[in-house]
């Protein structure tokens, strides 16, 4: 996986390495691009009533991917952990999306962005293995 990172990495980790070590985990695809960087305003934009952007994962052109962070996010570490399993998802064809963003496919199935986000078959799966993964990223740390 080729990375462009435009994230400041806390002490905690390095978000490079953690972008690494969950694509060799989820066999992502060599030729996929992911750039990450922040961009509060646009993350703004699209919070509305009680639902906040903190991240947000787009894939405007097949194998391109762009995470786009705010800068204060609370547990980057884990919202990585989280998108990448989104961009799995994308890399397999299990999930698409259209280019306006208003239709979403899950396994073939047709769904409506307004869907209930916390009955989302993709997003179930994402907050199942988030924290696994990091702390499978960890324990790798730990045993270098």
């Amino acid at each position: 996986m080729k990375i462009k990172n435009y994230i400041e990495s806390p002490k905690k980790f390095n978000v490079e390495e953690l972008v690494n070590f969950i694509a060799q985990t989820l066999n992502i695809s060599n030729e996929a691009e992911l750039t990450l960087m922040y961009n509060d305003k646009l993350l703004n934009q699209l919070s509305k009533g009680n639902v906040e952007y903190e991240a947000l994962l787009q894939n405007p052109i097949p194998n391109k991917y762009v995470l786009i962070v705010k800068t204060n996010a609370s547990g980057l570490h884990i919202i990585i952990c989280h998108e990448m399993i989104h961009l799995k998802q994308y890399d397999s064809g299990k999930l698409k999306m259209s280019q306006d963003c208003k239709t979403i496919w899950w396994e073939g199935e047709k769904f409506d962005a307004t869907s209930d986000y916390s009955k989302r078959d993709w997003e179930i799966e994402a907050f199942s293995l988030q924290n696994k993964l990091w702390r499978k990223f960890k324990k790798y740390k730990k045993s270098r």
